[in-house]
């Protein structure tokens, strides 16, 4: 609840004030690994929640698994008030070079998405090479044709006891059956509220003012906002309710942008907003 971060940025956040003059900020991520910055990683996350279900099914489940996230707040490379700020960057430019990634969840089933990024395209296995599939073929005939000519073999599973089947259509028995419960609701769920992300942007929040002046915000990379993944799972319960679902209350984005919102007001003075990459802001897959 209640995240917030500033990242190579020049904000006010609830009833603050920032005049910075000729005082840039820069982030630059992968510092010290690929050289002095790197688009492809990430430059700043805040309040982003990833969950593995547990393959547990107790009687009565409600609210496992589940991610809560209220007022998550990120200023990245932008100028920004939040909650009666006021800020007034001259000539301090705010620079990010890498990815923004502010309030998204990721919820995986429990039997797949291990050691695996969630939010790229799942692994494919490799096809098994010709030979060795013709190998195995070629192994697997010789033992059945073996199989057949051995007439001991046949001989003792003529005269073997079968086992008696279980009736009622096929039921399995109670210690074969995979665990069950009576009541599952609001497990494996998202719920957010007030996800606000400003990137490469000069955006003011609720009673805010901005005013930047020749200071120009930058971002190279993708900006990710408030987007929901969740991995479905199969009913946990005999009665289900809100299973593997999201409720996303006001995400706000500024992407590369001068917006103001909620009784704001944004006033950039030859300070351009520029963003080099994508913007994401609540995309839902529930799959």
């Amino acid at each position: 609840m209640a995240a917030l971060q500033q990242c190579g940025s020049t904000s006010g956040n609830v009833v603050g004030i920032s005049v910075p003059i000729t005082s840039p900020n820069t982030v630059l991520s992968g510092f010290g690994h690929d050289g002095y910055g790197d688009h492809d990683k990430v430059a700043c996350a805040n309040g982003n929640i990833k969950i593995t279900q547990d393959d547990n099914y107790p009687l009565i489940g409600v609210g496992n698994d589940t991610a809560v996230g209220i007022a998550t707040i990120q200023s990245c490379g932008s100028t920004d008030g939040n909650v009666v700020g006021i800020t007034i960057p001259i000539t301090s430019p705010n620079t990010v070079i890498g990815d923004c990634q502010n309030g998204n969840v990721e919820i995986n089933d429990s039997d797949d998405w291990k050691g695996h990024d969630g939010w790229q395209e799942s692994g494919r296995a490799e096809a098994m090479p010709a030979s060795l599939a013709m190998d195995k073929a070629r192994q697997a005939l010789v033992k059945k044709v073996g199989a057949l000519k051995d007439r001991d073999a046949w001989g003792k599973r003529a005269n073997a006891k079968v086992a008696p089947q279980a009736r009622g259509g096929g039921w399995d028995a109670p210690w074969d059956v995979d665990p069950f419960g009576l009541v599952s609701a609001l497990n494996g769920t998202s719920v957010l509220a007030a996800t606000l992300q400003s990137c490469g942007s000069t955006s003011p929040d609720v009673i805010s003012l901005a005013i930047p002046i020749t200071s120009p915000n930058t971002v190279v990379g993708d900006c990710k906002n408030a987007n929901v993944k969740i991995d479905k799972e199969g009913p946990k319960g005999l009665i289900t309710a809100l299973d593997n679902s999201s409720l996303n209350i006001l995400p706000l984005q500024s992407c590369g942008s001068t917006s103001a919102n909620i009784i704001a007001a944004a006033v950039p003075i030859t300070s351009p907003n520029t963003v080099i990459g994508s913007c994401y802001n609540a995309n839902t897959v529930i799959d």
